[in-house]
């Protein structure tokens, strides 16, 4: 084997690599052989076939799978012996393989490949001299008061009161009218609705004065606001399959059956015990639990924020030359047409990026681990199941029957790699924090990352 290596413009190089006959004959012969033993073939006693028979059925294609296998290792050998910082694959530009169709080779094999190197540079921006602000949500009293009314709520319980309130739900025995006069064998059916929804005000105002028991006439389509025919008839009217809703009539007289009213909790040593996962004793420390929740969930926004601050400043900050022959190549399509300078430069800002955030990750001594990985799937799993507590060996089934997914499993270590990239530059700077109010802030998130049909 024959490999040959020369510089080719900036932090670019052409490694062109021969393999002879001797490399990858004694391979090709072996697995021939292999399959040899095994052939079946009538006419033939087992592992007695001819190999000239063998090498027409299945030389092309033993052939091509060790050439395949044996450039690819030669290839990642010499990398690995040179110790060369690629930004990505190698490219393959040209390659040149002899007729293989009888499972042998005539002549040599060569390939020429473009390797993009990582620029060797010392980044500057990533040191605790180094300031930038850091935004986080500025909580108010009225979301705590709001998010504390919705906890009570949650966690309250329910009465059945004789009277109406605008926050009940009534439940009604209803029956169709004609004229006004309950219809002989006319459409009745049971169900629910919620007095804040009732869209008609004087009939409202009628309900609100009225007790279980009590009787009202009203058209059904119109009780609650913004509810279609075909909502009416099948969760209030109750139509059933084949049924014709059209043929029945409008106007019902409802009777109120019950009322349903949801209670808000007290601000009790049950409440707080039932609604706060750590230990809160008081409303004061209720309160402040609230106000962290509200800064954690807001969390994600102002570390992305900073971390693409930190990632430009320090792209803006350290020039280097980028491997322009390997990135055009890159974009060359399979008819080798040469990218427009528009795709090249967009290109050359996606690579620069790369490499800021390869380096970064180098210098901040990042990996992702199994355990990394694990403890994020039941992170997400907690997530997403409402903090729900299971046993080890549940735990393990679950992260187990995840692993098993290869593109789960790289999307994974996507979103590790990023926690961990964020936790580290946060780490490694200093942070001058600042509070903004949620709409404020979010506008500001949303201006740094405007969706695609904002973009200019």
């Amino acid at each position: 084997m024959k490999i040959e290596i020369q510089d080719k413009g900036s932090n670019t190089k052409q490694l062109e690599m021969t393999l002879e006959t001797s490399d990858i004959g004694p391979k090709i012969k072996s697995e021939l052989n292999k399959i040899r033993a095994k052939t079946d073939i009538k006419g033939f006693r087992k592992g007695k076939t001819p190999m000239s028979f063998v090498k027409r059925m299945y030389g092309k294609r033993v052939a091509i799978e060790v050439i395949s296998e044996k450039s690819q290792e030669a290839l990642n050998e010499y990398i690995k012996e040179q110790d060369f910082d690629l930004i990505n694959q190698p490219i393959m530009t040209e390659s040149s393989i002899p007729a293989v169709e009888d499972g042998g080779l005539d002549d040599d094999c060569s390939f020429t490949y473009l390797l993009g190197l990582m620029p060797d540079i010392t980044l500057t921006g990533i040191s605790s001299e180094d300031t930038y602000e850091y935004l986080e949500i500025d909580v108010t009293d009225e979301q705590i008061n709001e998010r504390m009314e919705a906890m009570q709520k949650q966690v309250g319980g329910h009465e059945h009161p004789d009277d109406i309130v605008e926050t009940d739900i009534v439940e009604l025995d209803a029956i169709e009218l004609d004229g006004g006069e309950l219809k002989e064998d006319g459409h009745g059916m049971n169900f629910r609705f919620a007095m804040d929804l009732v869209d008609d005000e004087d009939l409202k105002k009628s309900i609100l004065k009225l007790n279980k028991g009590d009787s009202f006439d009203f058209d059904i389509y119109k009780l609650e606001r913004d509810r279609n025919d075909e909502y009416v008839q099948k969760y209030l009217m109750k139509i059933e399959e084949g049924q014709d809703g059209d043929a029945i009539g409008r106007m019902f007289r409802g009777t109120i059956k019950e009322i349903h009213r949801h209670v808000s909790a007290e601000l009790n040593e049950d409440f707080f015990e039932k609604a706060f996962p750590e230990h809160v004793t008081n409303e004061a420390e209720a309160r402040e639990e609230i106000r962290k929740s509200y800064i954690t969930g807001y969390q994600s926004v102002g570390d992305n924020m900073v971390l693409k601050k930190v990632i430009d400043t320090i792209t803006e900050n350290n020039q280097f030359d980028l491997p322009n022959e390997y990135i055009t190549q890159l974009l060359k399509d399979d008819k080798g047409s040469t990218p427009s300078p528009e795709q090249l430069e967009q290109m050359q800002e996606s690579v620069r990026r790369q490499i800021i955030v390869s380096l970064l990750i180098k210098k901040l001594k990042i990996e992702v681990s199994h355990d990394d990985m694990r403890e994020k799937v039941m992170q997400e799993f907690t997530a997403n199941f409402g903090g729900m507590t299971l046993p080890p060996e549940t735990v393990d089934k679950i992260v187990g029957n995840a692993m098993q997914d290869e593109k789960y499993v790289r999307e994974l270590s996507d979103r590790v790699l990023n926690d961990k990239l964020i936790s580290g530059v946060k780490d490694a700077v200093s942070l001058d924090i600042k509070q903004l109010k949620e709409d404020e802030l979010m506008k500001v998130y949303e201006e740094t990352f405007p969706k695609p049909d904002e973009e200019e």
